[in-house]
């Protein structure tokens, strides 16, 4: 949706807000005997998140971007509403997300690509109707917009009428898009939706995303290790490194700190930036 301001400059609705949200994990150490760790344990207190803020505004994917253990995982889970961050605030779509309304349950999806939705022992279309159901989405709706979904993402409807565990990984992962969707939510998590897949897929699953982000005027956070899922798909970035916001803005942005060159890619930007972090 857009809105229009007095001075008639057109600006878009955030979806999504967080404003300095911090995360703290006790974790037992392993020291000394089983028995003094059984009945005296002791504990260190890791700090996944540290104050970290953004927005996502409607028709727009943000880039998550950071190494293995950056806390790009706690973010998502707090923001979805998974976990409850211990200071700060996140607003999606105007809710909470931890108190999980009516709303908001009806407003969001996650899509990761290591795991899925789907049961196996059922067909997609099984799947769909189970989903459709759930969110109160007439069959006969469901069924017509995952054939539409199916065709832009080189899905066989006849594959649809497989068992799910007899599906190559492609098939699958695509059936798991076209379920995490068939409600229309405005508000999407991408954790890792291409990886594995064939470079077919991918290009198949980046056009369907950004076409249905921008058709649906919806937001959505993307992490991902495929540096051309983030540059193809997100507007903007926000890097994170132990837990904390290393970089937030655009990938002009980015370059525009780190290099001359506007040939330069992505990934050697991001090692660019790294290395400085290291540095420091």
């Amino acid at each position: 949706m857009w809105i229009r301001d007095v001075g008639g400059v057109m600006i878009m609705t955030e979806l999504i807000t967080v404003m300095s949200i911090n995360k703290t994990y006790k974790t037992p150490i392993l020291d000394g005997s089983l028995i003094e760790y059984l009945l005296k344990r002791k504990y260190r207190h890791v700090h996944a998140v540290s104050d970290i803020s953004f927005s996502v505004s409607e028709g727009e994917v943000l880039g998550l971007i950071g190494l293995n253990g950056a806390g790009k995982t706690s973010v998502i889970k707090m923001v979805s509403g998974i976990m409850k961050p211990d200071s700060g605030s996140v607003a999606v779509a105007g809710n909470d997300p931890f108190k999980k309304s009516r709303a908001y349950k009806h407003s969001v999806t996650l899509v990761m690509g290591q795991s899925g939705q789907l049961n196996v022992d059922l067909t997609i279309f099984d799947n769909i109707a189970f989903h459709a159901a759930l969110y109160g989405v007439d069959k006969k709706t469901a069924f017509s917009r995952a054939e539409q979904m199916a065709s832009e993402i080189m899905l066989d409807v006849a594959d649809m009428y497989k068992q799910v565990r007899m599906l190559s990984l492609g098939q699958r992962m695509k059936g798991e898009l076209i379920l995490s969707f068939i409600h229309l939510p405005k508000i999407i998590f991408l954790d890792e939706p291409t990886i594995g897949l064939d470079f077919k897929t991918q290009n198949a699953i980046r056009h369907f995303l950004a076409k249905y982000v921008r058709q649906q005027g919806a937001s959505a956070i993307l992490t991902s290790h495929y540096m051309k899922d983030i540059g193809e798909l997100c507007s903007r970035l926000l890097i994170l490194h132990n837990g904390k916001g290393i970089f937030y803005g655009s990938v002009s942005e980015l370059k525009a700190d780190l290099s001359n060159s506007s040939d330069i890619e992505l990934d050697e930007l991001l090692e660019m930036l790294y290395r400085g972090v290291e540095v420091d």
